[in-house]
């Protein structure tokens, strides 16, 4: 068994944790996914290697706009800026929400 972390975007809030979680973990090979909000980082505990694009591809199939990287996109992504607000955040969920 392997555990790798991933670096998460756009997940704000706990209903979205719990699909994330469930979705990563029905795939074929992926035996658990824990998502932390907080660090925007999701385990994924797998039998075997298995290609980020698996994952992404899993996520974007229902239109979901979350993202998925490696971690080492993630650090590099974010030198230099600040944290993101959070209020900032679910205003941008709000405004992208198909009504």
């Amino acid at each position: 068994m392997m555990n790798h972390t991933y670096y998460i975007r756009d997940m704000i809030c706990n209903g979205c944790r719990r699909y994330l979680e469930e979705t990563l973990s029905k795939v074929e090979g992926a035996l658990n996914a824990i998502h932390d909000l907080e660090k925007a980082e999701a385990a994924i505990v797998m039998e075997s290697p298995l290609a980020i694009e698996t994952f992404q591809v899993v996520l974007h199939k229902n239109g979901d706009r979350v993202s998925i990287h490696k971690q080492v996109e993630q650090h590099q992504h974010s030198k230099g800026k600040k944290k993101s607000d959070p209020k900032e955040r679910i205003i941008w969920l709000f405004r992208t929400m198909k009504v």
